[in-house]
């Protein structure tokens, strides 16, 4: 740019008077337009106006200057291209275990859900059932792949005090919320009709004859909270993608923060079909709300997740986390709570706002316990 003003401040003393306040303009304006514009500005004007403001420059002047402001711009824009190229290729070569795995996951969840969706009913539980191991699938192809091996994918078990806590947790949390719920009467306290074939089933499949409510109430979370997280071994297969490969995959490149926050928006757009396709339908709710609360509160437990899978090194905090989690809400706290108005299924439930806030607040909580990582 400094050889350019210099070479139009040499022109200048060969320009009359008059011609002078006009081309300072010009001379102001390549000042400021950077490297790109202002060669374009000098060819257009040398070469557009020689007749009147040129009358004093002789012809090789004028074309020795346009040759180098040409040279100029070829060399900006083959350099310019040459970094941008490989930026691209030194990008996709620090991910590219990152980008093989989300395209892996999108293929196999992708044909998953057309299974499960585009022909009968009766394939939905198996088609789901092989969205849920999509992840994990997508995770060890792309750990053979690369490092010829599964390892660090968290199979240890870590410190005991970290499973526990993602075992009581979740319990805590959904008895927060529905506490709220109940509380601000969003929702019913309690469903008769789901205690009664409680009472049924524990009187045929365990031989309990129990009569109060709340003591059947106490023996479902009981129930849930050890056998029923082997019923909910789909959480499994998830974890192994989301927590066991792409949050320390994501953690070598990103900084806590942006390793949960990322790994929530994608843990929740693998979700969005059943939300849209299965969820809303059954509510017979609008499916925007529920995709709003939905990513907000799947971003607040990514926080959760992320910080107990770093944190313990253990894949199976993660495991046993989301087991809890799918037992309490959709095995208990869902079905004991009644409808009392259309605001019910908005601000109730997995995908409703008082769950939302709730995980929220606890990703928070985490969120300032960020030191306690390992960098």
């Amino acid at each position: 740019m400094i050889v350019v003003l210099v070479q139009n401040l040499h022109l200048t003393n060969i320009l009359n008077c008059r011609q002078v306040k006009h081309l300072q303009r010009f001379l102001m304006l390549q000042a400021f337009s950077g490297i790109i514009f202002f060669p374009l500005v000098n060819l257009i004007f040398w070469h557009s106006n020689p007749p009147h403001l040129c009358r004093r420059i002789k012809r090789y002047e004028i074309e020795s200057f346009i040759k180098k402001e040409l040279h100029y711009v070829v060399v900006f824009c083959y350099t310019f291209t040459m970094k941008i190229l490989n930026g691209v290729t030194n990008f996709f070569t620090i991910y590219k275990s990152l980008y093989t795995f989300l395209a892996l996951v999108t293929v196999f969840a992708g044909l998953s859900y057309a299974l499960a969706f585009g022909g009968d009913e009766s394939n939905i539980t198996g088609g789901l059932l092989l969205v849920q191991f999509s992840p994990s699938v997508a995770a060890i192809i792309t750990k053979l792949i690369y490092d010829r091996n599964i390892r660090g994918l968290g199979w240890g078990w870590g410190k005991t005090k970290y499973q526990i806590v993602s075992w009581v947790l979740p319990l805590i949390l959904t008895s927060i919320g529905f506490g709220l719920i109940w509380l601000f009467s969003f929702g019913g306290f309690y469903n008769t009709d789901f205690i009664l074939e409680a009472q049924n089933n524990l009187a045929d499949k365990l031989g309990l004859d129990i009569s109060s409510p709340y003591i059947i109430m106490l023996v479902l979370i009981l129930v849930n909270s050890t056998i029923g997280l082997f019923a909910s071994f789909g959480s499994l297969g998830e974890e192994i993608g989301w927590r066991g490969f792409l949050v320390p995959e994501l953690y070598k490149h990103f900084s806590y923060t942006k390793t949960s926050f990322i790994s929530g928006v994608i843990w929740v757009t693998y979700h969005i079909p059943i939300l849209v396709l299965l969820i809303a339908p059954r509510l017979e709710a609008s499916v925007w709300p529920l995709l709003l609360f939905t990513m907000i509160g799947g971003i607040g437990i990514s926080f959760i997740l992320a910080w107990l899978r770093l944190r313990s090194g253990s894949l199976w905090t993660a495991v046993i986390f989301h087991a809890a989690l799918n037992m309490h809400l959709q095995g208990f706290f869902m079905n004991l709570t009644t409808e009392t108005s259309n605001l019910t299924r908005y601000i109730s439930g997995e995908q409703g706002l008082m769950m939302a806030i709730v995980m929220v607040i606890a990703g928070y909580l985490f969120w300032r316990k960020r030191s306690l990582l390992k960098l």
